[in-house]
């Protein structure tokens, strides 16, 4: 799909979400009429957020009445206002849809202990010498098997403990291995990150996994050659972090090939297509299946290798139910998407950035940072950094990352 083609997509989809008006001409009023937010009032509307956030209250709440403030003091009436939300929360619909489809895959791996086995037998395979690799490997195989990232830290958690104690690397190299080894699985995994800039920039899943293999590569590099520098720096693992940690239990847990069948099956459903484009083969180019009926049926597929076919429903329900709290904030994350998208903020930045002499290929990275820093959500980061932060209205592109 080439640029033009994809301008008139995403039009025509911004003109089929808006039900309210039924020609053309009323659309263009809608449009002018909600378009009109200044920078200021988005301003606003973020740091309201931020600063209820702050104050404790519930983060999806706060975004939304973030955005309502924002836009009111933007300059838009209390019908648009509402206009703005819809715009925003309509046009994340596939993306929560995809999310909830992986979260029938993280329930599987979580619930029957397959991640934990993934985990475990990489961090053995490695040794005491090389753990904080073997820690950062399993943190990129786990979230790149579709498993968001906070649920794969808190999972690798105990067993990064438990290994670390022994080997007597302090608590911060082992922190940075799982936080920079489960970002660099983000970059490839199907989970809501790659979910997201997908559906934000009209790509497939797929692309965006293969598109972020370099970067991930780079990153796990890094990560490893930092977590190496502290190892001997900051606080020790002690006794009392090992209190009720069972990082040494692993009774009931699957084989590290039958955990690793759903995984593998999910990215192989997901690869095949842009393989079969790579190397011309016609009828594997043709079979495009999207990531949410892949997802869902590489679950399928793991639970059976892993003999729990009558325990998929449980799993999935489990694995749905977690991605609630991410849904919800994507929720909020698309309102705030819905503020900027219909305000001049996109293009005053471009122009900013323009003056300046630097590449508009920056405003992607600063966008993605601020708005994950702010939702506390990368994922949330991503969809407003994909959708809205990334085309302007002169048609200025910006980098995926």
């Amino acid at each position: 799909m080439d640029y033009q083609e994809y301008v008139e997509q995403q039009e025509n989809m911004e003109y089929q979400t808006y039900v309210g008006y039924q020609d053309d001409t009323n659309y263009e009023e809608y449009t002018s009429g909600i378009g009109n937010v200044s920078a200021l009032g988005v301003i606003v509307g973020i740091l309201v957020g931020v600063i209820l956030v702050m104050r404790k209250l519930n983060p999806i709440c706060s975004l939304f009445l973030g955005v309502v403030a924002g836009a009111l003091v933007g300059g838009a009436s209390l019908a648009n206002t509402l206009n703005i939300v819809l715009d925003g929360t309509s046009g994340i619909m596939g993306v929560v849809a995809r999310i909830i489809a992986g979260g029938v895959l993280a329930g599987v791996l979580i619930e029957s202990g397959g991640a934990e086995s993934i985990a475990r037998t990489i961090v053995k395979r490695f040794g005491e010498k090389y753990v904080l690799i073997g820690v950062a490997l399993s943190s990129v195989i786990i979230t790149g098997s579709g498993i968001f990232m906070s649920v794969g830290v808190v999972l690798l958690a105990p067993i990064a403990l438990a290994v670390g104690s022994k080997t007597n690397v302090s608590k911060a190299s082992l922190i940075l291995a799982l936080s920079g080894g489960a970002k660099a699985g983000n970059m490839i995994g199907p989970n809501p990150n790659t979910v997201a800039a997908a559906e934000g920039f009209g790509l497939s899943v797929s692309e965006v996994m293969i598109n972020g293999i370099v970067p991930a590569i780079f990153g796990i590099l890094i990560t490893i050659l930092l977590a190496n520098m502290i190892k001997n720096r900051g606080v020790k693992v002690t006794n009392v972090d090992l209190e009720g940690n069972c990082g040494e239990d692993t009774k009931d847990l699957p084989s590290f090939g039958r955990a690793m069948v759903g995984p593998i099956a999910a990215i192989l459903l997901l690869i095949i297509s842009p393989i079969g484009a790579i190397f011309g083969i016609e009828f594997l180019s043709n079979f495009n299946i999207d990531a949410f009926f892949a997802l869902p049926l590489a679950a399928a597929i793991g639970c059976i290798a892993m003999g729990r076919g009558k325990k998929l429903v449980s799993d999935a329900n489990s694995g749905m139910i977690r991605m609630s709290p991410i849904v919800l904030m994507l929720l909020g994350a698309g309102a705030i998407a819905g503020l900027v998208r219909n305000s001049y903020l996109p293009d005053m930045l471009v122009e900013v950035i323009e003056t300046m002499g630097l590449s508009t290929m920056f405003l992607g990275p600063m966008a993605s940072s601020l708005m994950g820093a702010i939702t506390g959500s990368t994922a949330a980061g991503a969809v407003l950094r994909s959708r809205y932060f990334c085309r302007s209205n002169n048609g200025l592109w910006c980098s995926i990352y």
